[in-house]
């Protein structure tokens, strides 16, 4: 199986809060389950006007399937 994240850093907007997030911390614990990353774009602009400060990280983990020996 495989799964996607989209992880923002930057100001929040009106109203709202925002937890920081690591991508290096993130990846760790996902190779540390096992997971391989098979996307990693980091700190991809916003494309949302007046979003200047904010920032987007993108990471793809794929499960490894073990592959046992035929017979």
């Amino acid at each position: 199986g495989r799964f996607a994240l989209s992880l923002r850093n930057g100001p929040p907007g009106a109203g709202s809060y925002v937890f920081p997030t690591d991508v290096n911390r993130i990846i760790e614990q996902g190779v540390a389950c096992g997971l391989v990353v098979t996307l990693e774009l980091r700190e991809q602009p916003s494309l949302m006007k007046h979003k200047e400060n904010v920032v987007w990280s993108r990471l793809v983990f794929e499960k490894q399937i073990a592959k046992y020996p035929t017979r």
